[in-house]
């Protein structure tokens, strides 16, 4: 959902715009979150603080995509099909192929087809250009962020079974076995679409749900805030100490990071600051854009001193602010100079 969208919905309907605050903050933070899991130092083999970070940062996708469900059910009132497909088309797939090209033209041209890629398919070197070119766009796996957007087209697509399932809420039951395919299905290979599309279902339906029944689940999110709390500290631990079930607790410490997220940024509605609110204005773009900061200070600081970047706390935090800093200079020049344009380069 465009941050149009948002403003004008809270010009016409006063009475949600505390509703709309929380969730524009919360996606605020889930984007800080998104880029702090991408920045990713040459931590010492078995490191505890890269496994808490990964632990804490690593599949914030799962909040992502509850905000999206959540924000899909509020303003379901207004669906019609063939004009959420054009706006989803024109904020988020032109804006794809648009940041797709500068990585495209150096996979190609270089020959780096990516490490993932070469062991999925070992024989990708060998793939003519347009089936290369194709498997890049199909899965987004030509830069780690994009795999994305293959993915939630799917969500796009078939957005009337989820229209219907709202519009007959009897089927939010099926939330519990969607939960449990979840765990089951986790994720494996970032660009195995349709087994992404599986493994973050439940999250978008949970979103939903959660926004379907929001007077209840908001109230129940501040009521039993302490044992959701309680919760999140258990999953998180039990993922750290039990690591060959890690992408299954991961997920639940995901799933339950939105309730408790809901009740914290309803709590402290009023003492957020004010630019998180403007990093969830271009969230969707610091998506697309951030990981060419990344690949950028990857590539050059060890031309630059000779060595890689200390993995350290201090050093982990400067780099995800500098790529974060980076990336809104950058989005704040694209508006600039294409004010009524922007959305389709890059998203915002």
């Amino acid at each position: 959902m465009s941050t149009q969208d948002l403003n004008t919905l809270t010009q016409k309907a006063p009475a949600k715009k505390e509703f709309l605050g929380y969730i524009h903050n919360f996606r605020g933070l889930v984007i800080l979150l998104v880029v702090a899991a991408h920045v990713r130092l040459d931590w010492a083999e078995g490191s505890y603080t890269d496994l808490i970070l990964r632990v804490l940062c690593e599949n914030d996708s799962v909040m992502f995509i509850f905000i999206a469900g959540y924000l899909f059910q509020f303003l379901s009132k207004k669906y019609e099909y063939k004009s959420y497909l054009i706006r989803k088309t024109q904020n988020v797939i032109i804006p794809y192929f648009v940041v797709s090209v500068p990585i495209l033209f150096y996979r190609m041209y270089s020959h780096d087809y990516g490490e993932i890629i070469l062991m999925e398919h070992p024989d990708f070197a060998a793939w003519t250009p347009a089936k290369q070119l194709g498997h890049y766009l199909l899965h987004g796996s030509h830069m780690l962020q994009l795999w994305f957007v293959p993915m939630i087209a799917i969500f796009y697509l078939i957005a009337p079974v989820f229209i219907y399932i709202d519009r007959h809420p009897k089927f939010y039951w099926l939330l519990v076995p969607l939960l449990i395919i979840s765990v089951a299905v986790d994720r494996h290979l970032l660009s195995d679409t349709p087994r992404m599309f599986v493994h973050y279902i439940s999250p978008y339906v949970f979103g939903m749900f959660a926004s379907h029944y929001r007077k209840r689940f908001v109230d129940f999110s501040e009521k039993y805030w302490l044992p959701i709390l309680g919760l999140v500290i258990t999953i998180a631990t039990l993922n750290v100490v039990f690591t060959e079930y890690y992408e299954k607790f991961n997920f639940l410490l995901k799933i339950s990071f939105c309730s408790f997220f809901i009740f914290l940024m309803r709590k402290a509605d009023n003492r957020v600051p004010s630019w998180l609110a403007k990093i969830a204005e271009l969230s969707f773009g610091i998506y697309f854009v951030h990981y060419y900061f990344i690949l950028a200070i990857r590539m050059g600081f060890p031309k630059l001193f000779g060595f890689q970047i200390p993995a350290n706390l201090l050093n982990w935090f400067i780099t995800v602010t500098v790529v974060v800093v980076l990336t809104v200079i950058t989005l704040r020049i694209v508006k600039k100079v294409f004010p009524t344009k922007s959305r389709y380069l890059v998203g915002c």
